[in-house]
């Protein structure tokens, strides 16, 4: 192969192309049956906190895309050590105001002042850091593990349900 020069931009460009590329691959590898990963889905209640479209929670990230973003391995990471790596749009706080009332949620926010988070209920707060007797920031991940929870035929309907949730492309928006 002939070498070329490449500037730092073009080749994260390629290295996303590739990516993308490998990712789109994986839905088609899957082992497990989509229709019943759905039901998997729906049986676990991954809907309580996760967004597939129109419908869902909002305390977990929205899946109704996730197959063009995650490989197969890192949806099976995700699913069973949710914990490995969470990414900082799901850390959480919890703190504990002057007047010792309890707040928790997902943070959406921080500055030097405050914080805005969105609470289970979906509600969204702003809360001054002045007010606060003590706060965390919890980088775990509220999703609990299914590791040894389900078993490896449900994992693979899972994974290929997720794998299948997928952006349309330009071909099939036009095609509408």
């Amino acid at each position: 192969m002939t070498a070329f020069t490449l500037n730092g931009r073009e080749v994260w460009q390629l290295i996303a192309y590739l990516r993308a590329v490998n990712i789109a691959k994986g839905a088609e590898q899957a082992k497990g049956d989509p229709v019943k990963g759905e039901q998997v889905f729906s049986a676990n209640g991954c809907g309580h906190c996760h967004t597939n479209g129109k419908a869902g929670g909002f305390t977990g990230p929205d899946l109704s895309e996730i197959g063009s973003h995650r490989s197969l391995a890192e949806l099976e990471s995700s699913i069973l050590d949710p914990d490995a790596d969470v990414a900082a749009d799901y850390w959480s706080l919890r703190a504990k105001t002057k007047t010792g009332q309890t707040i928790s949620g997902v943070r959406l926010n921080e500055d030097m002042t405050s914080f805005q988070i969105r609470e289970a209920s979906g509600h969204l707060r702003s809360v001054w850091k002045t007010d606060l007797a003590s706060f965390e920031i919890v980088q775990t991940s509220p999703m609990p593990s299914f590791k040894g929870k389900i078993s490896a035929g449900d994992l693979d309907d899972l994974i290929a349900y997720l794998a299948s949730l997928r952006a349309q492309t330009n071909s099939e928006v036009q095609a509408k």
